[in-house]
């Protein structure tokens, strides 16, 4: 991976502010490794952003890899503290197993995942925390399932993507025995895909009866509706049609698995 210069990353930023952007996606095949191979981080980064772009908008930070984020966890959880970024984060585990860790050549463990998923949540109880889980791993056990069952129940987070492992060509894993059956995949994708929804439900139950800051960002996918964003990230669905990039304070009045439902307060 090759990081893109810190000063021209400014720039753009600065451009999309200055034409009137509300949101700005830092994304990267792993934002968390940004900045390793010109001396930097990705702390760095947004402080550097953060300090040259004044102006009325969030940043959102892509995905990012658990083993990269320890060489600078503390700096990361302070920047996140200032008000231009969503208290939003997705951090793959792709396992409660570490032994299929192991074999995926991943090099983290379930104990650090869990370690930054704390260490954000102490700071950020509302966060928006996202992962991913893959079910039917070659080699997988109902045991290593069963582990990433209780960590999906342990952090529950809102976000969790959950993709059937699918060999492919010239990997190591694509050349592994695999004795999972296609019933049994699919099983233990719709397992885990109820523990996750219950789970999202959940959390976005409690933000009932609440009043949210939020940003109009889109047009909503039923017809009369507009999504908006809260500070973490979480879309609120309104019903009727705003201006994008106005904002709002909204009070929840219903939620659902993957969305808010508010109206203006």
């Amino acid at each position: 991976l090759k990081s893109a210069p810190v000063d021209a990353i400014i720039r753009r930023v600065q451009k999309k502010v200055c034409q009137g952007n509300r949101e700005i996606f830092l994304t990267g095949q792993d934002t968390s490794c940004y900045g390793f191979d010109i001396h930097t981080n990705l702390a760095e980064l947004l402080q550097r952003i953060i300090v040259k772009v004044p102006g009325d908008y969030k940043i959102r930070v892509g995905m990012g890899n658990p083993r990269h984020v320890f060489r600078y966890l503390e700096a990361l959880v302070e920047t996140f503290t200032d008000e231009h970024l969503y208290k939003f984060i997705h951090i793959p585990v792709q396992s409660g197993s570490d032994k299929i860790l192991r074999a995926m050549n991943r090099r983290h463990s379930c104990s650090d995942f869990f370690q930054i998923a704390e260490t954000f949540l102490t700071h950020f109880p509302d966060l928006n925390l996202g992962t991913d889980i893959i079910v039917a791993y070659p080699g997988e056990t109902r045991e290593d399932f069963e582990a990433s069952l209780a960590l999906v129940q342990k952090v529950r987070p809102s976000i969790c993507n959950i993709p059937r492992f699918v060999p492919r060509e010239g990997t190591p894993a694509a050349k592994q025995p695999y004795a999972i059956s296609k019933e049994e995949r699919y099983a233990r994708s719709a397992e885990m895909s109820r523990l996750f929804q219950s789970i999202a439900l959940e959390n976005n139950r409690k933000f009932i009866g609440k009043k949210r800051n939020v940003v109009v960002e889109k047009k909503g996918s039923r017809p009369g509706t507009t999504i908006a964003r809260d500070d973490f990230y979480r879309p609120v669905a309104l019903r009727g049609e705003f201006s994008f990039g106005t904002e709002l304070c909204v009070q929840i009045k219903n939620a659902e698995t993957f969305a808010l439902v508010g109206e203006p307060a």
